[in-house]
């Protein structure tokens, strides 16, 4: 398992083949460009429990994100908020999926497993669409942010701040300063260079012209020094909750 950064550090260093397996679906395009086009990158989308999902089958190839097709025997479905099936491109919900590795139970607790099964279909958490037989992933449904009636995504958020030329890394999460407003976007950034700073109005901006105002971060725009990741890549966003909560609560 490894990340961009990672990545990054060994592109290039021999002439012998690589294999690296990325956990983060909307770096993939971003790490690649450290390669040349005699590097070939495949992108899956699996679950502990069940494995893999969906893959895209060599030698096919794709640059739209998608996380591939499904594999032999599994099957999927979108479900709505309102645990409507929706079946038309484009339109995101929850995926569920069924197949033969799906697992037959948590270990001794029964109310994990009836949570995440349910008639045989295991509700992955993850948000995505399908278009044209492929499969989309656009962020974990735990993390969405209901903004005045719209869920907003944080992983589009981080990636659109991640095409700033000033910002090293980013993390979005949702914050409620229980004053009628509801929810609303905050952002975290750490810069490439701390002695050569960006406004808040200067990083509005920049995103207002590329993503609908909904989701522009009035939550608040956080500068640190390091976005805090696990071992894995993983931003850990259960830190920047609870920093959060300090920051509110030092501002009141």
């Amino acid at each position: 398992m490894t990340t961009p950064a990672a990545l990054a550090s060994t592109s290039g260093t021999t002439g012998l083949p690589k294999v690296a397996v990325m956990s983060h679906y909307h770096y993939v395009a971003q790490s690649m460009q450290l390669y040349d086009s005699n590097d070939k990158s495949y992108e899956v989308w699996g679950l502990t429990e069940m494995g893999w999902i969906t893959a895209f089958h060599y030698p096919e190839k794709d640059e739209s994100g998608s996380v591939g097709r499904l594999l032999p025997g599994n099957e999927a479905r979108i479900m709505n908020q309102h645990g409507e099936e929706e079946i038309e491109p484009r339109v995101q919900g929850e995926i569920l999926v069924r197949g033969p590795s799906v697992m037959r139970e948590y270990l001794d607790n029964p109310e994990a497993t009836n949570s995440m099964l349910v008639n045989g279909w295991l509700h992955t958490g993850d948000i995505g669409y399908q278009l044209a037989g492929k499969w989309y992933i656009v962020d974990r449904a735990k993390d969405l942010i209901k903004v005045r009636g719209w869920q907003v995504s944080p992983a589009e958020l981080e990636q659109c701040l991640l095409l700033h030329p000033q910002i090293h890394d980013a993390a979005v999460i949702g914050i409620d300063f229980n004053d009628g407003r509801g929810e609303l976007p905050r952002v975290y950034i750490a810069l490439r260079e701390p002695t050569n700073p960006i406004s808040d109005d200067e990083i509005r901006a920049f995103m207002n012209k590329r993503l609908s105002r909904y989701k522009t971060p009035d939550g608040g725009i956080v500068r640190i020094d390091r976005i805090p990741r696990s071992a894995a890549g993983k931003i850990l966003k259960h830190i920047l909750r609870e920093m959060a909560a300090k920051e509110t609560c030092l501002s009141n």
